[in-house]
């Protein structure tokens, strides 16, 4: 079978060769060669079809594709960001996602691609390109992020998107998340609170309670006593007055 793929791939008819490998992936016996042929295939249409497909890899294939296809795969995904396929659109988030989880430090190039989902009308595309964010932000290095000004702030508005919207996905990883980013998350949770987003009580709780970084707890509520938002401010107050515990104590 192998070697019927690899005599399709020389065929000289190239309006049909990469629409024929595409249908192969996801196949058993089929996928690893018809996958490997289009990943060295010069049709611009080719990464294209990966990405259509993606949903039927296996995991090993989907890592095949970090090394020497990565970048022909993320120019992919922004040309099918037109696309009106729930299951395309869903497919960018997913490699989306295992391109942070493989190279975190991409996040600057795949950040920019799931703001563009994470509002789409279709429940699967918005749930799958949410996750890939917050989970591709929390694996982001914070002082790579504070250096990015020029990637950072799409990304800030992505994460106030979010933020509002709290209600809708509820992932208590974004608050994380924006607590361990420095002043830019810092001053993002005490808008929040400020503005009661969707997110403000569990903000407010997690400050409250937490002893899990504890650093970066302590810094955001030292923010917060500064805020322009007077309730953020008597939420941060409640939060030092509430704490018995020492090391945050310690560390205010």
């Amino acid at each position: 079978m192998r070697r019927t793929l690899d005599t399709l791939s020389r065929s000289p008819e190239r309006n049909l060769v990469v629409p024929i490998l595409a249908s192969a992936l996801g196949e058993p016996g089929l996928s690893g060669a018809a996958l490997a042929l289009l990943r060295v295939a010069p049709e611009t249409r080719a990464p294209r079809e990966i990405i259509r497909h993606y949903d039927r890899l296996d995991a090993e294939e989907r890592r095949s594709l970090q090394e020497g296809t990565r970048g022909r795969l993320l120019v992919a995904c922004q040309q099918l960001l037109r696309s009106d396929h729930t299951q395309t659109r869903t497919n960018i988030a997913r490699f989306a996602a295992d391109v942070l989880d493989e190279s975190p430090a991409s996040w600057g190039e795949v950040l920019p691609v799931l703001l563009l989902l994470i509002d789409d009308p279709r429940h699967a595309v918005r749930s799958a390109a949410r996750q890939a964010f917050i989970a591709g932000l929390s694996r982001v290095d914070p002082a790579d992020f504070r250096a990015r000004s020029d990637a950072r702030s799409p990304v800030t508005n992505g994460l106030a998107v979010l933020l509002r919207r709290f209600d809708q996905h509820e992932d208590p990883q974004l608050i994380s998340v924006l607590f361990r980013l420095g002043s830019v998350g810092h001053d993002l949770l005490g808008r929040a609170i400020g503005e009661a987003w969707g997110a403000a009580p569990m903000i407010v709780e997690r400050a409250e309670s937490t002893r899990d970084d504890l650093d970066g707890v302590v810094t955001a509520v030292i923010r917060w006593l500064r805020s322009p938002f007077r309730s953020t401010r008597d939420a941060a107050r409640g939060i030092v007055r509430g704490r018995t515990d020492a090391e945050f104590l310690t560390c205010i």
